[in-house]
């Protein structure tokens, strides 16, 4: 290696060239720093990599993940559909039972009504004078009579009516009960399978 005395001779003997310079730089500067800064744009590129490589995973991950929630979300959908289809069915169902037992009492009511009537009008169709006050009397036992039975229906009939909202509410409580315990059901497997999947770190387990 040329030392300061090397590049003056050189210098003398080379008129009207440029001149060399002789420059003294440390081992440190020129190798060591050299050799960290080479090390840190490398550690700067390596971490570049990874985090462009992190995004790439997390974007994957994102688009993966949101077709999961597109596809439940269909299927919850269309879930709810076919729930809102049988609700209604059963629903429509129910109401034409109830239409049904109206027009069936309506039509009770208006016999007993007929027969009434019909009755009364059997009785009075006489000049008779004796012969109607008979009738007459027979008109109103038959009138207390009907009154009598129509009083003791409608009893039952309330008695009935008090049974089936009785069922109903046992049923509807049943329900709660068991939808209750679906849930707790639901919470329980659920919590076992996160269990199951729930990392543990070396010598945690002991």
């Amino acid at each position: 290696m040329a030392n300061k005395e090397d590049l003056d001779i050189f210098n003398q003997h080379s008129q009207g060239k440029s001149k060399l310079k002789f420059e003294m730089r440390s081992y440190q500067e020129m190798v060591v720093n050299q050799i960290r800064q080479i090390s840190e744009a490398n550690q700067e590129f390596i971490f570049y990599k990874n985090k462009f490589a992190i995004q790439q995973r997390l974007k994957t991950a994102l688009e993966e993940s949101f077709g999961i929630v597109s596809e439940k979300l269909r299927k919850t959908m269309e879930e709810n559909r076919i729930m809102d289809f049988q609700e209604q069915f059963f629903k429509e169902q129910i109401k034409f039972i109830h239409e049904a037992r109206d027009e069936k009492e309506e039509k009770f009511e208006k016999l007993q009504q007929q027969q009434r009537e019909k009755f009364v009008k059997q009785s009075t169709n006489t000049s008779n004078t004796e012969e109607y006050r008979r009738r007459a009397d027979e008109i109103a036992k038959f009138i207390k009579l009907q009154d009598e039975e129509m009083e003791a229906f409608v009893s039952e009939r309330d008695k009935l009516i008090t049974v089936h909202e009785e069922k109903m509410a046992a049923m509807r409580q049943r329900h709660w009960q068991e939808e209750v315990e679906l849930e707790k059901e639901f919470d329980t497997e659920l919590s076992r399978l996160m269990e199951k999947y729930t990392p543990t770190l070396p010598g945690m387990d002991k």
